[in-house]
């Protein structure tokens, strides 16, 4: 699904997805199943990028910059998470054409 460039790939929680991070983890409930998921530090962090900057490709610029390694790196890193989210529902991903 993430095959394109991660300039045009956007991501966004949907409204069916609640997420609260905590002090070592970060919980996604889908309130339609009543499912939940939990990251560790370094996945709730991915995930408040990508959340943040909306673009995978700037989400990996960002944690670049903040030390988290090269951004080719990180924004491989970051698509398969998205990939991943979006495969339980708990992330829409959308590429643009």
């Amino acid at each position: 699904m993430l095959e394109a460039a991660a300039a045009s790939v956007s991501v966004r929680v949907p409204l069916h997805v609640v997420v609260q991070s905590f002090v070592t983890e970060t919980v996604l409930m889908d309130v339609g199943t009543a499912r939940y998921f939990s990251l560790d530090r370094v996945g709730g962090a991915m995930l408040a990028a990508l959340v943040e900057h909306g673009i995978v490709a700037e989400a990996a610029r960002a944690l670049a910059v903040g030390g988290w390694g090269p951004a080719g790196e990180v924004e491989g890193d970051l698509s398969e998470l998205a990939r991943e989210l979006e495969e339980l529902g708990l992330l829409e991903v959308e590429i643009a054409a």
